[in-house]
C-alpha cells in the first residue's frame, strides 16, 4: 500500500550530487499568468510512503474540477527499494490551460486511495497605472 504524505507543485526539480533536491519556482496552490491560453510545463514533487518494497504502477492525470476531458494522462511507475519514504518528481510536458479554473492532479495506483492535489490557474491582477 502507498500512503501520500505531501505534494509540492513547481517549475522544476533538480537532484544534487549529494542527494538533496532543489525545487525551483514553487507555487502555493495558484498559478498566476498574464493571459489565456497559456502552456506551462509543471513538476509535482510527491512524497509517498510504501509499506512493502516493490515496483508500483501509477496512472496520472490533470483535469478540471468541473469536468471535461483530462488535459493530460500518463502512466509510469515508482520503485520502493525498501519500506519507507519515496520521493517522486513528476514532470509534465507543457499543458495548455485555455481559461482560468480549478484543477486536480490525480495519481492512482492499485490497492491505494487516489492521491489528489488541487490547484488553480488564474489571471494575475494588472498593476495600477503610474500617476
Amino acid at each position: 500500500m502507498i500512503t501520500h504524505n505531501y505534494t509540492v507543485m513547481c517549475d522544476q526539480v533538480r537532484k544534487e550530487d549529494n542527494g538533496k533536491f532543489l525545487l525551483i519556482g514553487v507555487y502555493v496552490d495558484t498559478i498566476l499568468v498574464t493571459s489565456f491560453p497559456v502552456s506551462l510545463p509543471l513538476t509535482f514533487f510527491v512524497k509517498l510512503h510504501v509499506d512493502e518494497p516493490g515496483v508500483y504502477g501509477l496512472q496520472m492525470r490533470i483535469e478540471r474540477m468541473d469536468g471535461g476531458d483530462p488535459l493530460l494522462r500518463a502512466e509510469g511507475g515508482i520503485a520502493g527499494p525498501q519500506r519507507g519514504p519515496v520521493f517522486v518528481p513528476i514532470s509534465t510536458p507543457p499543458i495548455t490551460f485555455q481559461q482560468p479554473g480549478a484543477y486536480n492532479f490525480v495519481i492512482e495506483t492499485e490497492g491505494s486511495e487516489p492521491i489528489l492535489y488541487s490547484f488553480s490557474v488564474d489571471a494575475a491582477p494588472r498593476p495600477l497605472p503610474m500617476l
